[in-house]
């Protein structure tokens, strides 16, 4: 005895289903942009833009095709089914062909405390400073900071060791030794305070790098030359905040440091105008809160990025071994 046609309605309307999204993706069909159980889809039709008319215009899943075997006088049930299906291959369709081959979905979710950075044939661990989960403790005696809210220096150091020697650090481990060695101030950290204790406890060297005691400079030839010589550099490029300088180049006869920052300040505005260059791949994502601390947008900015080598103030030169 031949099966009732009701139990082929689900059968027949998931395959008239799988061949509509085969149709759709290969650019054979496209969406109406009203329901139509009489007239076919139009040949050749672009999917895309249909689809986004119909979610802004309401008409969401309710697409009708000749192809399917349930086309005419189905059963209650395979309707119904066909319909449940027909939503779900919409939202999927819509994501596929907006999402394939496309990175920038991945930009909607905010950067974690790291993520790798590569430039060249380097790898580096990038510390994100603008992450609310670097809590670890690292204030000034009774006020209570953390990495998060002061760790700036704490972060360009680890930054311009890994790229000087491939050697990663603890920077938690490091927030500590500045506590304890006099490193930390009530400004954030003491930059010429924590080198000198680094370089007399024997850190710096294990870390591949030496500290001359030379304190805060400008001395902008002598940058350039370490920095020529794979040395780094912290440095201030604004009053208050430190980041790494870890490269040299000149560009249209202007020498340009690569700058390193934890907090991602390239679109800041009193700096972006100063920029040259930004590092492609080096893009942090973060989220965006009111003076009452709700979110209020997402931003993308980058982490390394060129400035003119005049610009860097303050700096600390960091002569590798």
């Amino acid at each position: 005895e031949a099966p009732r046609r009701g139990r082929q309605a689900p059968t027949a309307a998931v395959s008239g289903g799988l061949r509509v999204v085969w149709r759709a993706l290969r650019g054979e069909i496209g969406i109406p942009p009203g329901p139509s159980k009489k007239k076919p889809f139009p040949a050749r039709g672009n999917l895309f833009p249909l689809i986004k008319e119909s979610n802004q215009g309401g008409y969401r899943g309710r697409f009708e095709t000749s192809p399917c075997p349930l086309h005419k006088k189905a059963p209650l049930p395979a309707r119904f089914a066909r319909v449940m299906i027909n939503y779900m291959l919409i939202d999927w369709v819509h994501y596929f062909r907006i999402s394939k081959g496309s990175e920038s979905m991945q930009w909607l979710e905010p950067t974690g405390k790291t993520r790798l950075i590569r430039y060249g044939d380097r790898e580096i661990l990038f510390h994100n400073q603008k992450s609310a989960d670097w809590t670890h403790p690292y204030g000034y005696g009774e006020e209570k900071s953390d990495l998060c809210g002061a760790g700036c220096g704490i972060f360009a150091i680890a930054h311009a060791v890994e790229w000087m020697t491939g050697r990663r650090i603890d920077v938690e481990a490091l927030a500590d030794f500045s506590v304890q060695n006099g490193g930390r101030d009530d400004t954030g950290t003491d930059r010429p305070a924590l080198l000198s204790a680094m370089q007399r406890a024997g850190l710096t060297r294990e870390m591949g790098f030496e500290y001359r005691f030379d304190g805060l400079r400008n001395d902008h030839q002598a940058l350039a030359g370490v920095l020529e010589a794979g040395g780094a550099a912290l440095c201030n490029l604004r009053v208050g905040h430190i980041v790494c300088l870890v490269d040299i180049r000149e560009r249209g006869g202007e020498k340009q440091v690569l700058a390193m920052d934890s907090v991602c300040e390239s679109a800041r505005e009193k700096l972006r105008d100063s920029v040259r260059e930004c590092v492609p791949g080096s893009e942090i994502v973060f989220r965006v809160k009111n003076a009452a601390g709700l979110e209020v947008g997402r931003a993308v900015q980058y982490a390394l990025f060129w400035v003119p080598l005049s610009l860097p103030m303050d700096f600390n030169l960091l002569n590798k071994l």
